[in-house]
């Protein structure tokens, strides 16, 4: 007697049950199982059919289930007893905000969020970590001035897949330097000690802020006071509520002598000779951290104000004014009483 052929249907269940639409499947963490029904046995008779092969999957990938054994004998299975099936990988997209900063010396990092609302999303992996990572050009956040790419690379690649967006092109980090600006205190104080009040012996200096109708100085700060034979610095503050450690530098360019004459000098770090004085002020952060507020961020150096110190009087005291002649040139004694001993004393002049 020749065995029945067979016909039968395939079944994928998932969580115990059966998906509808088998060329829909997608990871879910959960698993997969392939079975098999006989629709063809001669009523009352009972006929079982096991699938050995791939018939639990849980990854994503493609797999073929097989129809092994058949329960009753007096069936037969007909040529193919393979069912293909693919499951897919789960479909993760994302987006990225809060990505743009100014650099205020912490670590920074930008909200990237996974589209929950997504068919077939999950927002974990099957050990329960984050399904991906996110870094800004190698790093797990960024502190310095920069633009930095954000690269979302997945956990578990196998089982997920970027849809909608790339994970080498997610976006970009941007801190922004931090705008400062300076101010000059009135108070000017000498180098070699810088805590101590400004020689006043003997004549007083005078020191005042005074309106600076230049509008190119843009802060609007101008000192005067009287030599003392000193070197001094002004006291540059930067006032903009921005910790910088310092990393800014002052310099002074001497552009007009005592009598008011234009000249052409180098900058340096004091300043000492009556005339007037630029006050620029350099950046010296690296990276540049920093900007002058109001400036392109490459202008690294600014001319904030000036500094005029204007000449101290002398007093003169002539002596020896009467002589008798005796043939030979004669001259007075010339000296200067309230010199500072720092300075060189004038040469008797000649009469």
């Amino acid at each position: 007697m020749t065995p029945k052929e067979l016909t039968f249907d395939w079944h994928i269940s998932e969580g115990g049950k059966e998906v509808e639409n088998r060329d829909e499947l997608y990871y879910t963490k959960g698993e997969y199982t392939v079975t098999a029904t006989a629709t063809n046995p001669v009523e009352g008779d009972e006929c079982a059919l096991t699938v050995g092969e791939n018939d639990v999957r849980t990854d994503a990938g493609t797999y073929t289930a097989k129809i092994t054994e058949i329960s009753n004998k007096n069936y037969a299975l007909p040529g193919s007893v393979t069912l293909e099936y693919t499951i897919r990988k789960a479909p993760v997209s994302f987006e990225v905000t809060d990505n743009t900063y100014t650099y205020d010396g912490a670590a920074h990092t930008a909200t990237v969020t996974q589209d929950a609302a997504l068919p077939h999303t999950l927002t974990a992996t099957a050990s329960g970590g984050p399904v991906f990572t996110v870094t800004y050009d190698g790093a797990e956040s960024r502190t310095n001035a920069g633009t930095y790419g954000i690269v979302v690379t997945l956990t578990a690649p196998d089982n997920f897949e970027f849809t909608g967006g790339s994970s080498e092109n997610a976006g970009v980090l941007t801190i922004a330097p931090a705008p400062v600006t300076f101010s000059v205190d009135p108070e000017v104080k000498p180098v070699h000690d810088w805590a101590a009040e400004v020689n006043a012996d003997p004549d007083p200096a005078g020191y005042a802020m005074v309106e600076d109708a230049d509008p190119a100085v843009r802060n609007g700060f101008a000192l005067t006071m009287t030599y003392d034979s000193l070197e001094h610095r002004a006291n540059v503050r930067q006032d903009s509520g921005v910790a910088m450690g310092g990393m800014f530098s002052v310099s002074y360019k001497r552009v007009k002598d005592a009598a008011g004459n234009e000249v052409t000098e180098d900058a340096a770090e004091t300043f000492r000779a009556a005339g007037t004085y630029e006050i620029w002020v350099t950046l010296t952060d690296d990276p540049e951290n920093f900007m002058f507020a109001g400036e392109a961020p490459d202008v690294r150096t600014l001319y904030i104000g000036t500094v005029a110190i204007e000449p101290y009087d002398v007093r003169v005291i002539w002596q020896n004014l009467t002589f008798v002649y005796h043939g030979h040139p004669m001259h007075p004694t010339v000296r200067v009483e309230n010199a500072f001993a720092e300075d060189k004393q004038p040469a008797e002049s000649e009469k």
